[in-house]
């Protein structure tokens, strides 16, 4: 079982996307708009766990060679970060010099969502990349595919 997972070829469209890709395109739409604030849905106190894609990848492949069970493994970073800790992340990622705004007539959703990794750390396996500089790889991606026209601004 897999966590929130982002990185290059992420959706970043409002409607596709998960929090981080969609914080992403709001706030360098701000950017390019010259808009003074982002609003960013809900309280931001949900706590949600991110994994970078090639994380994700990498555990995929190294469970081919374990042996078969019934029993799920969760595949993830063991930890998460609120909403709005990561918008302010992505504030500074995407340098955007505006203020966040949480507007708390939108939903939160489910308060936290982490996974028990346990078994995949006794496995001898851990996620290598962490937030910031996956954050910071994304970011580099998202600018790439809107320079080549496959990505647009909402």
């Amino acid at each position: 079982i897999l966590s929130n997972m982002y990185g290059p070829g992420d959706h970043f469209e409002e409607k596709r996307s998960h929090a981080l890709g969609a914080l992403i395109m709001k706030m360098v739409k701000a950017r390019i708009e010259s808009k003074d604030e982002v609003i960013v849905w809900g309280s931001g106190s949900p706590v949600r766990e991110w994994m970078y894609v090639d994380d994700g990848a990498e555990s995929l492949i190294r469970g081919l060679n374990i042996p078969k069970s019934l029993d799920p493994i969760n595949i993830g970073v063991g930890k998460g970060i609120s909403i709005k800790d990561l918008a302010y992340l992505i504030k500074s990622a995407t340098n955007y010099q505006g203020k966040l705004v949480f507007d708390k007539t939108k939903p939160d959703g489910t308060p936290q969502k982490l996974l028990d990794v346990s078994k995949l750390k006794n496995m001898g396996w851990s996620s290598k990349i962490n937030l910031q500089k996956g954050l910071r790889d994304t970011f580099e991606n998202f600018k790439e595919e809107l320079a080549s026209g496959k990505l647009r601004i909402e």
